[in-house]
């Protein structure tokens, strides 16, 4: 099983600020992200699940690409 370590990138991609009520909002949201969404035991996943529910809520598009579904699969 592969371990993701949370990189400061990351850290700062799940603290930016809001979009404007008039930006179109598309997200790619990548591998460790869902992650932490989805692994209860992560200190990272309510901020991961909060953010995705809020980007949600705002009609936010999102987009993963093949390669992280390979990676989800696989961690």
């Amino acid at each position: 099983m592969a371990t993701t370590v949370v990189s400061e990138p990351t850290a700062k991609a799940l603290s930016k600020p809001e979009p404007t009520a008039t930006d179109e909002i598309k997200v790619f949201i990548d591998t460790d992200v869902l992650i932490y969404n989805f692994a209860d035991e992560s200190p990272w996943h309510t901020t991961a699940r909060d953010r995705i529910r809020q980007l949600r809520d705002m009609g936010a598009e999102f987009w993963i690409s093949r390669q992280v579904i390979r990676e989800l699969l696989l961690a």
